[in-house]
């Protein structure tokens, strides 16, 4: 598994059958976030992982949002990694689906902020995948520290 950090704002992706992803971190003001708890031994927690819209026909993009949490009372820095995986009739990529290269987005976020960080999935026109499932991991110091999934519907 290949990892690259990206320092910019924003990061395009062209993948071999034009695929292409978009991806953005975002820190949001110092407003803990309402009815999200930390446990004592967490510093950053995944509050929220969805996609919108949350189903495409192939030809069309979505963007997948991580709402993260800043459980401390420091300013927290990590990296959010993106990975995708196509989900076909049979196993391995589907045919007319990219391979899905991981990425890495930084997160900094002030103390007990929320955040976000978002990333875009383009299905190729070609695409016969049934879904795209996207995990991201919270990494920091060279761990995982938190990681959810979604699932895009692909009609």
């Amino acid at each position: 598994m290949v990892r690259r950090s990206v320092r910019t704002a924003s990061v395009v992706l062209a993948c071999a059958a034009a695929m292409s992803a978009a991806g953005t971190t975002t820190a949001m003001a110092q407003t803990p976030a309402r009815g999200t708890a930390c446990t004592t031994s967490q510093t950053i927690r995944i509050t929220g992982l969805s996609f919108q819209p949350p189903a495409v026909y192939p030809g069309q993009s979505s963007e997948a949002t991580a709402t993260v949490l800043n459980c401390t009372g420091q300013q927290q820095q990590a990296g959010a990694q993106w990975m995708g995986r196509w989900i076909g009739s049979s196993p391995g990529i589907p045919a007319g689906c990219p391979v899905i290269d991981p990425v890495i987005l930084q997160v900094n976020l002030a103390p007990h902020a929320q955040g976000s960080s978002s990333i875009g999935y383009l299905v190729p026109s070609s695409c016969t995948a049934s879904a795209l499932v996207v995990t991201v991991e919270i990494i920091q110091n060279g761990a995982i520290i938190a990681e959810r999934s979604a699932t895009l519907v692909i009609k």
